[in-house]
C-alpha cells in the first residue's frame, strides 16, 4: 500500500513539473512575442511637449478661424476677408512665407496609420500604463497642427490629429505621462491638463482605478503568469500622432 502510495505521489509530482516547465517556456516565448518596445512605436509617440505645440497651433491658427467663420454665418466673403483678426492673422500668415510650389498650399483631408503599426501603439500604451499602476478609460481626438517651420516640408502647417489616452482619478479623466522620478524606479502616470500642462507630482495611488487582472485560474503554481521584469527608463510618453497625410505634398 505505501509503495502505491509513493509511487501515485512521485507520479503526480513528475506531471506537475512537467506542465509547469512546458508552461513556462510556451510564456516565455508568447511573453517576448507580446511585448511591444518603445522603439517598435517610435513612429507614432510623441511628447507631450510636442503635443502642446501641435495643439497650441491649431487654437491658433485654426480654431479662431472656424469661430469667426461660423459666429459670421459661413459667409467667408462678406465676413471673414473684412475681419480685423483674419486680417492681422492673415499678415502675420504672410511674413512668415507662403508655400514656394505652385500649387499653393495643400490642405490635409485625412491621416492615416498602417493597421499593424497602430495595433502595437494601443498595445504599448495598454501596456505601459499597467506598468505604471492603472487602466486606460478613454482615448481623446485632439485636433493638430505642424508649426511652419517643420523641418518636414510635407508637415509644414498642415493639420492633423493626436490620440491622446487617459485614466480615471476620482471619476475624472485625465491626459498623462509616465516617469519613475523621485518613485525609486516604480513607474507612476503624472497628470497633464486638457491642453497639456505638466501636473508636479504623480496621480496618488487610491484615485487610480484598480487594474484588471487578465490572468486566468490555475491549478498549478503560478509560474507561468509572472510578468517579465524589464527596465524602465525616466519618462515615456502615451500620446500618439505622426501618421500619414493625403493628400501629400
Amino acid at each position: 500500500m505505501k509503495n502505491a502510495q509513493k509511487f501515485v505521489f512521485k507520479f503526480a509530482m513528475a506531471l506537475i513539473l512537467l506542465f509547469g516547465i512546458v508552461g513556462c517556456d510556451g510564456f516565455d516565448k508568447s511573453a517576448k512575442e507580446s511585448v511591444v518596445t518603445a522603439d517598435d512605436v517610435k513612429d507614432i509617440i510623441i511628447s507631450d511637449n510636442q503635443a502642446k505645440t501641435q495643439f497650441d497651433n491649431y487654437s491658433e491658427y485654426r480654431g479662431k478661424i472656424i469661430k469667426i467663420y461660423e459666429d459670421n454665418g459661413r459667409k467667408i466673403g462678406d465676413s471673414l476677408s473684412r475681419n480685423p483678426q483674419y486680417k492681422q492673422g492673415k499678415k502675420e500668415e504672410d511674413k512668415a512665407g507662403m508655400q514656394a510650389d505652385e500649387k499653393g498650399f495643400v490642405p490635409v483631408q485625412y491621416t492615416y496609420y498602417k493597421y499593424d503599426e497602430f495595433k502595437k501603439y494601443l498595445k504599448f500604451i495598454e501596456q505601459e500604463t499597467k506598468k505604471a499602476g492603472a487602466d486606460i478609460s478613454t482615448i481623446r481626438i485632439y485636433f493638430a497642427n505642424y508649426s511652419a517651420d517643420n523641418p518636414d516640408f510635407d508637415k509644414q502647417k498642415r493639420n492633423t490629429v493626436m490620440f491622446v489616452p487617459t485614466i480615471a482619478i476620482d471619476g475624472n479623466e485625465s491626459a498623462y505621462y509616465i516617469s519613475d522620478e523621485g518613485q525609486e524606479g516604480k513607474p507612476r502616470p503624472y497628470l497633464l491638463s486638457d491642453s497639456f500642462v505638466r501636473a508636479n507630482k504623480p496621480a496618488p495611488t487610491s484615485s487610480l482605478e484598480t487594474p484588471k487582472n487578465t490572468n486566468e485560474a490555475s491549478l498549478l503554481p503560478n509560474w507561468t503568469n509572472t510578468p517579465t521584469p524589464s527596465l524602465f527608463f525616466a519618462e515615456q510618453s502615451v500620446i500618439g500622432n505622426e501618421g500619414s497625410r493625403n493628400p501629400p505634398r
